[in-house]
């Protein structure tokens, strides 16, 4: 039967085609997902980039010759000294440049690469901007697919990119735009983002993730910000659980709670909802060392979530198809 799940492609398919790309849009289409998932970052001319990460990254990234850029990203990040990181921040580069000097290749050297092994890779495939991306997927499902956006913001080191306010501005004038305003969700660790496109406009579906840190740092990352003041309005002050601040988020405008999916709980989903959340999930191998597993994706459907974002949407959608809701 159809499902009652959700089910968005992350950064594209990134099981099969390397993440953020334009094929990896591509072939998300084949797929009958409800909605493309697409990071951003904002280079020096103000692009909206659809890429992950605040620096060049040598684990998904060459120089256009094929050479690598460096061994892996661990050992760049260990070894390059913060005048030298400084130079390729992507709020540093213009997009012409990254365009131009680097090329998407996954690194066999990297962690990463035991991940998403089986990524088809591309001569000489480029990075794309936010535009680039929107502009085909419209072109190719006549406007009707939906895109959720993950605004990147550093929360731990925050002079990687541009201010919460200019990240705001700047993803606010493109859904304008392009006439998102029903056909957007955007996400992101930066709350004050959210709220902030809140206020410009409560009809923007706004997603505020969380992973394992979120209970214990929020109140550093947003202090001396609106968002610890409200906070304070509600008597939410140092939490132990997650569903502690749903609240707080509600309040904040907040559409949906989404959440690292191997640290989901029932008890997160039956809160939520009580106050009129939706609940979604994203992947983090990192977090577990497994790309994919399908009796962590069977317990999520079973809590009846709203959404599941996953790099494997052929595999997730096969068992929502052979399961009656």
């Amino acid at each position: 039967m159809k499902k009652n799940i959700e089910v968005i492609g992350h950064r594209g398919v990134r099981s099969e085609e390397p993440d953020n790309t334009l094929p990896a849009f591509q072939k998300s289409l084949t797929y009958e997902i409800d909605y493309i998932d697409i990071d951003v970052v904002l280079t020096k001319d103000k692009v909206l980039l659809a890429y992950h990460d605040f620096f060049i990254n040598p684990d998904i990234l060459c120089y256009t010759n094929d050479d690598d850029i460096y061994f892996n990203k661990d050992n760049f990040l260990r070894d390059i000294d913060s005048f030298a990181l400084n130079q390729v921040l992507i709020k540093n580069l213009y997009f012409d440049d990254i365009v131009n000097k680097y090329c998407v290749r996954l690194n066999k050297n990297s962690l990463y690469f035991g991940y998403f092994s089986n990524q088809k890779q591309h001569h000489k495939l480029k990075l794309s901007s936010l535009q680039d991306i929107v502009s085909l997927v419209g072109q190719e499902t006549n406007q009707v697919m939906k895109y959720q956006i993950e605004v990147k913001s550093d929360l731990i080191n925050p002079s990687r990119c541009y201010s919460y306010e200019v990240m705001t501005e700047s993803i606010y004038k493109f859904i304008i735009k392009n006439n998102l305003i029903n056909k957007v969700k955007v996400q992101s660790f930066d709350w004050r983002i959210l709220y902030l496109l809140n206020l410009k406009n409560k009809d923007i579906k706004t997603a505020y993730l969380f992973n394992r840190n979120t209970v214990y740092f929020w109140q550093n990352w947003f202090n001396n910000s609106e968002i610890v003041a409200i906070a304070d309005l509600l008597k939410i002050k140092k939490t132990s659980f997650v569903n502690e601040l749903f609240p707080l988020i509600k309040y904040l405008g907040a559409y949906s709670f989404e959440i690292e999916d191997n640290i989901l709980e029932l008890n997160h989903v039956l809160k939520a909802k009580e106050i009129g959340l939706k609940v979604y999930t994203w992947p983090l191998p990192e977090s577990t060392n497994i790309s994919y597993d399908e009796n962590l994706m069977k317990k999520i459907i079973s809590y009846e979530v709203n959404g599941i974002i996953t790099d494997y949407p052929k595999q997730v959608l096969n068992l929502l198809s052979n399961i009656d809701f």
